[in-house]
């Protein structure tokens, strides 16, 4: 029988993704790309899991009390989410949109690519280069 949920493994891996770990993926791939965490890599998928996991579960339990009915609820709901699947996707997020962003060719600053600006530059660095010019 597949149990699969609007494409996702299961009900639980799609809400997780859904709700909590979507957001979290984006603003990790902005954190990243910024030079925020200069020594993440997104090739371990376990790693990646097991980011998502802790993540998730600091969310989960933020106002929960450790001996409430409703924290054991959350963990028996969160033990069908399939992690794997989701760092998965996660890694599939990063390799379509660390493309958008590189460094300055110029200072290393982090730097997003925006249509009509002048490659490999930061908006400081592309000021000076006119300046130079």
């Amino acid at each position: 029988m597949d149990n699969k949920y609007n494409g996702w493994a299961n009900y639980a891996t799609w809400r997780i993704q859904l709700e909590i770990v979507d957001d979290y993926v984006h603003m990790l791939t902005n954190e990243i790309a910024e030079g925020q965490y200069d020594d993440w890599d997104w090739s371990d998928v376990a790693d990646v899991a097991d980011t998502i996991r802790n993540y998730v579960d600091e969310v989960i339990t933020q106002d929960i009390p450790n001996d409430s009915l409703a924290l054991s609820y959350a963990y028996a709901f969160l033990s069908d989410v399939d992690w794997y699947e989701l760092a998965t996707h996660a890694q599939e997020y990063w390799e379509e949109n660390a493309k958008q962003f590189t460094a300055c060719d110029n200072c290393e600053a982090p730097l997003e690519i925006i249509e009509g600006s002048a490659p490999g530059y930061c908006n400081d660095c592309e000021k000076l280069m006119e300046v130079k010019l």
